[in-house]
């Protein structure tokens, strides 16, 4: 049997929300799956595309800051899922390790000067910067009443999170040049072989 062709390649950065991009690092997430942060220099290699966080200097990945990112990047999806689907759950377990984890970060937040504006720096280990960047912004997202927005692509294989943020409220692919673009070829080929075999 063939295995499914994954639904989405590499880091994207298509989700609306830091932490949902984040959830996002594992590809075809309901079909046979792959975690694009294989390792640390995955991760880090993560932080340099992101254009919405830039660390205040070069941060250091270890392979047990690994697991911790990828324990609290299960806890997160595990939190978000039920409001893609409509689910109006809580899942507790998730929330209290997002509590644990916001709560065990000392506050590092300066104020920098950049260009002629100012800006919010997060400083500290590398692991942990990144986590407290992550996690604010999964608080965020929770206290900003935006996760009835949150949906999941419609795609068999995919699983991504994102926030529809269209007018009308109807997004269905985490992206339209991935998913969105493979499922208009399914429909056309179908279309196409039903025709031909009438």
């Amino acid at each position: 049997m063939r295995r499914p062709v994954p639904s989405t390649q590499d880091f994207q950065f298509i989700a609306g929300s830091l932490c949902l991009d984040f959830v996002n690092t594992v590809g075809n997430r309901l079909g046979a799956s792959r975690d694009y942060i294989a390792g640390p220099k995955d991760v880090l290699r993560w932080v340099r595309h992101l254009k919405s966080l830039s660390p205040a200097r070069s941060i250091r990945i270890t392979v047990a800051d690994l697991k911790d990112i990828r324990r609290r990047r299960a806890y997160l999806y595990a939190l978000f899922l039920p409001f893609a689907q409509g689910k109006n759950v809580v899942r507790l377990r998730a929330l209290t390790e997002l509590n644990r984890d916001i709560a065990a970060f000392p506050h590092r937040r300066v104020l920098r000067r950049r260009g002629a504006n100012f800006e919010w720096v997060l400083e500290g280990p590398g692991a942990e910067w990144l986590a407290h960047a992550i996690l604010s912004d999964a608080a965020e997202l929770l206290v900003s009443g935006l996760c009835t927005r949150i949906r999941q692509c419609q795609d068999a294989f995919c699983g991504w999170l994102y926030l529809d943020r269209s007018r009308e409220n109807n997004r269905r692919w985490c992206s339209m040049r991935d998913c969105g673009n493979r499922a208009k070829a399914r429909r056309y080929y179908a279309q196409h072989y039903r025709r031909s075999g009438e």
